[in-house]
């Protein structure tokens, strides 16, 4: 059974538009609306994702945390009337807590989605107003329309079991971030977009010629995908900071995709 609420750190937060209040105890976080109050036991928090101006808990089971609507995988709350310093510090003890104040997160063209690279690279966040998809065990990444005239790219995030995780349309400020936090594991195709389903292949053979530059005694160090322009080739002119609506007008960074 769950210990009583410890209610030293009350605070007011917003989940989808609704008011509640945030609490914490010994085994459960308690989330306090008007007409009900949610449980939620430590254990089935995968993480607790602190950025800024946003939270976020992410469950290992689906839950109906806002009265009145479905089951989810985790929500995303932000401050509402006064700031929530003492919760983030109490909440900070917790083992799931991830807090990522130092790292600013980058917007996709559309605006809807916010990507985080942390822990060396280890990890990547992916914010909705609504959910943090957190990104364990990053192997490597598949850079995508990366020239040829566009002012974003893609890229596929290869994670724990040859898992892909894709976030389509981030600003090219971001590409440097990639590469130089992934080195020669992050593989730059250009500006034609890869089938998805070709992806975990391609990083297998990566792998396999990384191994082979290993075996031989050679340095890692050269690009494994052939480059036809230099860095600043494909890097937008001032007269394209503003972005075609074209070039997000399907934009589906909102739900990022994994296969």
């Amino acid at each position: 059974m769950m210990s009583h609420l410890v209610h030293g750190i009350d605070v007011p937060v917003m989940i989808n538009g609704r008011k509640c209040t945030l609490n914490s105890g010994t085994d459960a976080l308690s989330l306090e609306f008007a007409a009900q109050t949610c449980l939620i036991a430590h254990v089935s928090i995968d993480h607790i994702v602190h950025c800024k101006d946003r939270m976020a808990l992410c469950l290992n089971e689906p839950k109906a945390v806002v009265p009145g609507t479905k089951a989810v995988r985790g929500v995303v709350m932000t401050q509402y009337d006064v700031p929530w310093d003492a919760a983030v510090r109490a909440l900070a003890s917790l083992p799931m807590f991830i807090g990522t104040d130092e790292v600013d997160p980058v917007a996709t063209a559309c605006g809807r989605t916010h990507v985080q690279i942390i822990q060396d690279g280890l990890t990547v966040l992916i914010w909705t107003s609504k959910q943090c998809t957190v990104v364990d065990g990053v192997g490597s990444v598949v850079l995508q329309r990366t020239r040829g005239g566009m002012s974003t790219f893609d890229v596929h995030i290869i994670h724990s079991h040859d898992k892909v995780q894709t976030v389509e349309m981030l600003p090219h400020s971001m590409l440097r971030q990639w590469k130089d936090t992934y080195g020669d594991l992050a593989i730059d195709v250009g500006a034609d977009p890869l089938d998805p389903e070709a992806i975990v292949p391609l990083m297998a053979a990566v792998d396999f010629l990384v191994e082979q530059e290993h075996d031989a005694g050679n340095p890692i160090g050269a690009p494994l995908v052939e480059q036809s322009a230099s860095d600043d080739e494909w890097l937008p002119h001032s007269s394209d900071n503003s972005s075609d609506s074209s070039d997000y007008s399907d934009c589906e960074c909102d739900t990022p995709s994994s296969e």
